[in-house]
């Protein structure tokens, strides 16, 4: 599987004049302290709104989501971040870019893993708080390491498809040549299959995820609800798709997972699962009042 290089092209000038114009809409919904960055996890491109007041209701949240993902047109934002701290305690709300809530989001944690190091409040391990509970969190060789809980509710569901919860329920499809893979058109069908998703229990949809095992590790696309198409990473997929390869006995943890934005790698320490990679910035805050720093790493 070729992978691409993360974050994918886009035009900074462009992208930098959109988020301008919706900085002052987003400080008015939530502060005057809220700052705007734009990161991605090996391509998942995640906006991180970061302050020290509550950013609102569930549906204050979803529509605000809604109308950054869709007013940004420089690159496709899968999802809005909210990042909460004071000085002891830092907590953290998702949600997709179409507004649909999840109790947490991989690369998002891994996003605001490198955001916290950066601003100095992640000095060691730590703990971040989710509507899943607290996940661990730390920076390694450069890199973000963010818990995504212990493994939940595995099943077979058929040949080669599984379900397990990892933070967001997913559905792991086995496949020979991952590249052939329909995975808008399919990954739609399953992730909407309304006898499949109650079958699970969350009748609200799934993320599917298509793996291939390769000599080094496993190889893995997947489509995500609420973003409505495949995304060059998933972090809670990765760690789904790592988990049933170890449990099916294709590879030991830990595990490298080849995804369109890159390598991530995922562990186990202390029975919960653990996902590394690259994170970096696409839109740094402002330095001065009207000026959007854009950067690539």
């Amino acid at each position: 599987m070729q992978l691409a290089k993360a974050p994918p092209a886009f035009d900074a000038a462009l992208l930098a004049a959109e988020c301008g114009a919706i900085r002052t809409g987003i400080r008015n919904r939530c502060s005057e302290s809220t700052r705007l960055r734009l990161m991605h996890g090996n391509g998942n491109i995640i906006a991180i709104l970061e302050g020290r007041r509550y950013p609102g209701t569930r549906s204050d949240r979803a529509a605000l989501a809604c109308e950054i993902c869709g007013r940004i047109s420089a690159v496709r934002v899968d999802g809005v971040g909210y990042l909460c701290w004071t000085d002891t305690t830092a907590r953290f709300w998702f949600h997709d870019r179409d507004g649909t809530y999840e109790p947490t989001c991989g690369n998002g944690l891994r996003c605001a893993t490198r955001l916290l190091s950066d601003i100095g409040w992640l000095t060691g391990q730590s703990e971040i708080l989710t509507d899943n509970g607290p996940r661990r969190i730390r920076m390694e060789h450069r890199e973000a390491v963010a818990s995504v809980g212990t493994a939940r509710g595995y099943r077979a569901l058929g040949p080669d498809r599984y379900f397990v919860y990892t933070d967001i329920p997913h559905v792991v499809v086995l496949c020979e040549r991952l590249e052939q893979v329909d995975v808008r058109t399919e990954g739609s069908r399953l992730a909407h299959d309304g006898r499949l998703c109650r079958m699970v229990g969350h009748p609200e949809g799934v993320h599917v995820d298509f793996v291939e095992s390769t000599a080094v590790g496993i190889a893995v696309r997947t489509y995500e609800i609420g973003v409505e198409d495949e995304t060059m990473a998933c972090g809670t997929g990765a760690a789904a798709a790592a988990y049933v390869a170890n449990r099916l006995g294709l590879h030991r943890m830990p595990i490298e997972v080849g995804m369109r934005g890159g390598t991530l790698v995922v562990t186990v320490e202390c029975a919960e699962l653990l996902i590394t990679g690259q994170v970096g910035y696409l839109l740094r805050a402002p330095s001065e009042e009207g000026e959007c720093v854009t950067s690539g790493n």
